[in-house]
């Protein structure tokens, strides 16, 4: 079947890897994917996973979401494409695609990639696609999404091991200065609302002292200035108070974050950072906006997996086991005790397997795609438009406060928990 494959937000975050996860998992069973994205920084991870690509690029004026020019890019490609099944990947795909579905009845499928449960309209379709019980939970609860819309499936691992050459890793650390010490690596976008858990990490660091013996090691895309500024000011302070330089901050390799996992001994992060690391056989620790969830095993990797390894389980832990403290105990565990090490990352590498291969998430989408015309329900034109208005208000706002956008999202959440 031919398969469109569309992001609104053709990023470098992990909806686009799991995009190009599960579309190389659907090539190999035989079917034409071709994605169609809003170019943001994301097309090498499309075009390295070896996707047919074709992009527009993003307005950059006033009310980005209704720009016709990216609209007509869309009808343009698929009117040549032709397509028997279009796949969502993200909430701006939906308003590309609402010219298009208004002509033509052809089965849509959206897969909600992580994220806590939006604020935003949601359109009532089916099928709904999500990644964690605590989205579809919310969805059900607070948009009313109707339960036999909405189905789960995580599984959009590539089991592919990706890492640096052995000159490129030496010349990353010769850039950074790096040495020859242990790495812990966190990988993460430098935003607002990642900013307690990249704190946090620094803050453990601190607390382990001198006695370490490791580097910590910040790798991300700068999403917010401010964030920026407030990252290094703590590194700095850490490293003023260790008496060198021990924490790394950089958005060099963010693009490829993934290779530079194999070269740590440990990983911190959430999301695709996080299974992508137990795969690799990196001991990992998830830290979210809500401190320390744990470190990442088969015995704690099921309780993880329901909000999606965001850390936002670790709101239901008591406050003194997801302390910085807490971190630096786990960190300093894993450092000085290699066996240990090794024996949490063979779990977590076995877990990944098990349950993420995105091969077992091809063969879900393959099922979903065969089902009969019936089955598929399309968003009303209605319903797009109310979500396209809301993005049109959110532009407009992140165009009048700049800088706000981020922490009236980390005011939300901390108002109304999930969402």
């Amino acid at each position: 079947m031919k398969i469109a494959f569309v992001l609104g937000t053709l990023g470098l975050g992990g909806h686009t890897r799991s995009a190009v996860a599960i579309g190389r998992a659907l090539q190999e069973i035989g079917h034409d994917i071709h994605v169609f994205g809003i170019d943001q920084g994301g097309t090498n991870i499309v075009l390295h996973g070896g996707l047919p690509l074709t992009t527009a690029p993003r307005s950059t004026g006033i009310f980005n979401c209704l720009h016709k020019s990216e609209k007509q890019a869309f009808v343009s490609f698929f009117n040549e494409f032709r397509p028997d099944v279009i796949h969502c990947f993200d909430y701006r795909a939906l308003p590309l695609i609402k010219q298009y579905c208004g002509d033509n009845p052809i089965p849509v499928i959206w897969t909600i990639c992580g994220g806590p449960v939006p604020h935003h309209t949601i359109p009532d379709m089916r099928p709904i696609v999500v990644f964690s019980e605590e989205l579809r939970q919310g969805l059900h609860q607070h948009h009313r999404i109707p339960e036999e819309h909405l189905f789960i499936n995580a599984a959009r691992v590539e089991l592919r091991k990706e890492i640096y050459r052995t000159a490129e890793e030496r010349a990353f650390r010769t850039r950074h200065s790096l040495g020859e010490l242990p790495i812990v690596l966190l990988i993460s976008r430098i935003a607002n609302t990642k900013l307690n858990a990249i704190l946090h990490t620094i803050d453990a660091f601190e607390t382990m002292g001198n006695s370490a013996h490791a580097r910590l090691l910040i790798v991300g895309k700068v999403d917010s200035d401010v964030a920026f500024r407030k990252v290094k000011s703590a590194a700095e302070k850490t490293n003023s108070l260790l008496g060198e330089s021990m924490v790394t901050v950089t958005s060099d390799g963010s693009e490829h974050a993934s290779r530079l996992i194999p070269m740590s001994n440990i990983a911190i992060g959430v999301g695709r950072t996080a299974f992508e690391s137990m795969y690799h056989g990196v001991p990992t620790l998830v830290i979210g906006e809500h401190g320390l969830s744990g470190v990442a095993t088969s015995d704690t990797a099921s309780r993880m997996s329901v909000c999606n390894f965001s850390g936002r389980d670790a709101r239901a832990l008591p406050a003194s086991v997801r302390t910085p403290q807490a971190t630096a105990k786990e960190l300093q565990h894993l450092l000085i005790d290699p066996d240990y090490a090794r024996t949490v990352g063979e779990d977590g590498r076995q877990w990944v397997e098990g349950h993420l291969d995105s091969r077992k998430g091809a063969q879900f989408y393959d099922a979903l795609y065969c089902c009969p015309e019936d089955f598929f329900l399309q968003p009303t034109q209605h319903s797009l438009r109310r979500l396209q208005r809301s993005f049109a208000l959110r532009d407009l706002y992140h165009l009048l406060f700049p800088t706000r956008i981020n922490n009236l999202v980390v005011l939300l959440r901390k108002r109304f928990g999930a969402i």
